[in-house]
């Protein structure tokens, strides 16, 4: 009987994957394959299995409570469902990006172990290019607070060399070129080995630069006393832009000289010494090139600092805005 935990890192396809699994449930069960179902609201994740080893609770479950209870004893019961359920299946797949981030990996590897002491444990995480991840964290960081203040690209390395310790691991690059079938649901069912084609669901496609930087003005004129709090006014903001962009709409990119940057950084040539993993396109020749910290990126204060923003595009959008709630007042 074995665990297998996609560990997740923030913006690395995990809601297409966790979409995937959970719309191929009952094909898993087939196989003997469990997917819980942690939270009936938000069926898809499992990102209350963190909650008893963060040092507090995510934003998502402030003053919340799930079926009646407060996240933690919440978290409890559905560590305690899985438990009773997981002697029944093969494998068990637990999905969630809060996972990567426990600061007491050791923690969770004791509990892990108390709670299922004959099951054994495999992690799966999708590591996406520094430069490229950076800018699409940058697009959920400005959802919820305008201000860039202490935004640095993730470390991948410190999270995955605490995980290690506690069970092997499988990093794999979230990349077309190099994932299997160039989709990450066909290739976690293969890393997994899970015996299902998953069913393919497509999630968070992105915003461009100037819906970027377009929403970063919003929070800041109209939310900044109010940082790291998802509002729905937001919410609305962006689904507008992606409505009036369309899906052609050029997919936001770093400068290139930060992305140089985010790709110089020294985590990178010790995930390949360590875990003899290699980002695509990334020239490890010069090992005195990666030598920067995350804290050494490029300090900017709006999106337009590491993002090159067309004016024209911007004003474009805003007009469409304009014109839709024009049109949508006249409506009503």
């Amino acid at each position: 009987m074995r665990f297998v935990f996609h560990l997740g890192f923030p913006k690395a396809g995990s809601t297409s994957l966790q979409a995937s699994l959970a719309r191929s449930r009952d094909e898993l069960a087939k196989k003997n394959v469990l997917y819980p179902t942690v939270e009936a609201k938000v069926s898809r994740r499992h990102n209350l299995l963190a909650t008893p080893f963060l040092k507090k609770p995510q934003r998502i479950y402030n003053g919340k409570t799930i079926d009646g209870k407060e996240p933690i004893a919440a978290a409890n019961a559905a560590w305690e469902k899985i438990a009773i359920d997981y002697d029944d299946y093969d494998t068990i797949v637990i999905s969630s990006e809060h996972l990567s981030s426990i600061s007491d990996i050791s923690r969770f590897g004791e509990f892990f172990k108390n709670t299922f002491p004959n099951a054994s444990a495999e992690g799966v995480f999708y590591l996406r290019r520094p430069s490229e991840h950076y800018a699409s964290l940058m697009q959920q960081r400005i959802k919820g607070t305008h201000s860039l203040d202490g935004f640095y690209p993730v470390d991948f390395h410190a999270v995955i060399k605490s995980w290690a310790e506690i069970f092997p691991l499988t990093l794999r690059e979230l990349s077309p070129l190099t994932l299997h079938s160039g989709s990450i649901s066909a290739d976690f069912a293969m890393v997994a080995n899970l015996g299902v084609s998953l069913v393919e669901v497509r999630k968070n496609e992105g915003l461009s630069a100037e819906a970027m930087q377009i929403v970063q003005n919003y929070r800041r004129i109209f939310h900044s006393k109010s940082p790291h709090v998802f509002t729905q006014d937001t919410n609305n903001l962006i689904a507008k832009l992606r409505k009036i962009a369309g899906p052609e709409a050029t997919k936001a990119r770093l400068k290139p000289e930060i992305a140089l940057q985010a790709d110089a950084l020294r985590f990178i040539l010790l995930l390949k010494d360590d875990f003899n993993f290699e980002f695509s396109g990334i020239n490890y020749e010069n090992r005195d090139a990666f030598s920067l910290e995350p804290s050494n990126i490029c300090a900017g204060e709006n999106v337009s600092d590491y993002i090159s923003v067309d004016p024209e595009e911007l004003e474009r959008l805003l007009y469409s805005i304009a014109m839709d709630s024009s049109k949508q007042r006249v409506v009503d």
